[in-house]
């Protein structure tokens, strides 16, 4: 009876362990960084490279810090000759596909920082997904000079 019911406890461990893997999100984030602003600034700006790995699309519903008062996703556009940013509700990463949130396209704006950031700092961004599912990024403050020479040799190929 006993060896039954160690199979029986065994199972119950390996289905749990696979319907939490199964419901995680684990997204894959690259070149994650902000870019410094200003002395005296209350709005800074966030790229990265966000892949989604699984095989359904995943939703961003909510971006956080504990750094910034509200985090929001742009997307930069022209119209007629001029720059604007246009805020966007909800940001969907393809199934084994990915969002590049970069200058000059889709991006994080970082409002109301709780303290000046500089180069070299980092910050701790939270992309939340549905049912409760979040993930936390580590991003690094970068001056937009060192930004323009790293992303010119990534873009080299």
């Amino acid at each position: 009876m006993f060896h039954s019911s160690g199979k029986i406890t065994a199972s119950i461990i390996c289905f749990t362990l696979l319907y939490s893997t199964a419901h995680a999100v684990t997204v894959q984030v690259e070149d994650a960084w902000v870019r410094e602003a200003p002395p005296g600034s209350t709005t800074l700006a966030a790229y990265m490279r966000i892949h989604n790995p699984a095989t359904r699309d995943l939703t961003i519903l909510e971006i956080t810090s504990p750094s910034f008062k509200k985090i929001e996703i742009h997307q930069t556009t022209i119209v007629n000759n001029m720059m604007r940013m246009e805020k966007v509700e909800r940001a969907t990463i393809p199934a084994h596909s990915e969002l590049v949130l970069e200058p000059g396209g889709k991006h994080l704006m970082l409002f109301s920082p709780e303290s000046r950031l500089k180069a070299g700092d980092h910050v701790t961004i939270i992309l939340s997904f549905k049912k409760d599912q979040h993930q936390e990024i580590q991003a690094e403050v970068k001056k937009a000079d060192s930004m323009n020479q790293h992303q010119s040799n990534n873009h080299h190929h």
